[in-house]
């Protein structure tokens, strides 16, 4: 008896003398941007599209008609050997692994909120020099969050910093559109490795807890016919449905999203879908998922393109693999786009091309449509020739620009493939000629794309044997 007693006091001092640590509770703050026809909620730790009480993107404004449940970023590394994803969103249980304001720094400090333009715009620069003080669009945004706190992750936090900036513009031929900006900063002392970036995304079009019908599909790199003009469209994943939505005024319209700018211009390297009951629910599965692999049977099936039966969808859409050094930053801006297309489309990704072909342009153009722009800018028209075409050896590709600026010049396949990579640099205004030997080729068809700081211009060449 004296045994049992010694024992059960040597317990409770133990108990006494352990101080149990509780996760301490998140500052979050929800905006949203409504200046447009896309009403886009936002958070300071990284989840968008998503408000208090569930969904947060309506469209078109002021409907009350819902396209995202809730979505953010995964980013995920092998790092020292460990497997390891940092959640911005976790479509499974709404959760998310980042929180308010700089690494290291008091998460409570009332400095860590959203600045919007119009409101509480800019960020203080001595606290955030890394924060925009110029505004860009008709209502930017920007705030930032990290992945610090050990409490919130299911193995351990990696050591990130996102900076996350939002544009929308209240023009005809972008008021569909909103545009994120991402940098995701490496904040510890040594290479994070073969690290993914990803934008994932529970699209829920309409009521999917009632009528579970969504379907969802993406484009890697397609041409499209679109009002007889010719149309690329590339790093695209869209969801929609084919029934109408109970107490909608119109049928439902599809939402998409683009990615315009990857790290080392990766481009979209997997588009995966999952659903409630079938996800990515541990630190390898989901970065097995985001190499572009199926978790379940370890197979590389890089892009879930087929589309999906109609069931409560979920997409992933990630780029990798790249290196990230201390204190280095990985970029990542998509747009999110939504069009209507039943009844005035046969398939929803075509309804999707001209708002893509404008957010493209939008992006291209270095933001041309700017807060002083009420209608269409005058686009500036860059000529671009190709002598001999149709051709079975060389041929002359020329063109001139009108203003310096990054300037790329490609040639690709009928289904997308890139060929060659003929130029990718900084240029001066003036005339321009290359010569293109095409006698490597196969005869068929091919699509120039000349990208410039102000428009893309295509061209097809044909070569002949």
């Amino acid at each position: 008896m004296k045994k049992l007693f010694l024992i059960f006091g040597i317990a409770m001092c133990l108990m006494a003398s352990t101080k149990i640590v509780e996760p301490p509770s998140r500052p979050e703050q929800l905006k949203v941007h409504n200046i447009n026809q896309v009403e886009m909620t936002i958070s300071n730790y990284g989840v968008f599209g998503q408000n208090l009480s569930g969904s947060g993107c309506w469209w078109p404004i002021g409907s009350g008609e819902a396209y995202i449940f809730g979505a953010g970023l995964w980013f995920g590394t092998i790092d020292n050997g460990d497997t390891l994803v940092t959640n911005s969103y976790i479509p499974n249980n709404g959760a998310h692994e980042t929180e308010p304001g700089l690494s290291g720094t008091n998460y409570n400090d009332s400095y860590n909120v959203i600045y919007m333009y119009g409101d509480n715009w800019p960020a203080p620069v001595d606290t955030f020099p890394m924060a925009p003080q110029d505004h860009v669009s008709h209502q930017d945004s920007w705030c930032c969050f990290n992945d610090s706190l050990p409490w919130f992750h299911d193995t351990e936090p990696i050591g990130l910093e996102f900076y996350q900036t939002v544009y929308v513009w209240n023009v005809s031929e972008i008021e569909d559109i909103v545009f994120f900006t991402h940098e995701v900063k490496n904040v510890t002392d040594h290479t994070l490795q073969d690290c993914y970036i990803a934008v994932v995304t529970d699209c829920d079009v309409g009521d999917e807890a009632a009528a579970p019908n969504d379907r969802n599909s993406g484009v890697v790199a397609r041409w499209y016919v679109i009002d007889s003009e010719s149309i690329f469209v590339d790093n695209l994943g869209y969801q929609w449905q084919e029934d109408p939505e109970a107490g909608w005024a119109e049928f439902p319209g599809v939402i998409g999203f683009d990615l315009l700018e990857t790290p080392n211009d990766i481009g979209m390297s997997a588009f995966k879908r999952f659903t409630l009951s079938i996800e990515p629910l541990t630190d390898p599965d989901r970065y097995e998922t985001l190499a572009g692999y199926d978790f379940m049977t370890g197979l590389y099936e890089p892009y879930d393109t087929f589309p999906s039966d109609p069931t409560d969808q979920r997409f992933l859409m990630s780029s990798g693999p790249f290196d990230l050094e201390p204190d280095q930053g990985a970029t990542l801006i998509f747009a999110v786009l939504l069009a209507r297309w039943e009844g005035i489309y046969q398939t929803p990704d075509s309804a999707l091309v001209l708002v893509d072909k404008w957010a493209q342009y939008q992006y291209d153009s270095g933001w041309q449509l700017s807060v002083g722009e009420n209608s269409s800018p005058d686009i500036i028209k860059t000529s671009v020739a190709l002598s001999p075409n149709p051709c079975a050896g060389n041929t002359k590709i020329s063109f001139s620009l009108v203003k310096s600026g990054v300037v790329s010049l490609k040639l690709y396949n009928t289904v997308g493939q890139l060929v060659h990579k003929l130029v990718q640099s900084n240029m001066s205004a003036g005339a321009y000629t290359f010569d293109v030997d095409a006698g490597g080729l196969a005869q068929g068809t091919y699509f120039l794309i000349l990208e410039t700081p102000y428009g893309t211009v295509s061209r097809s060449l044909v070569v002949l044997r």
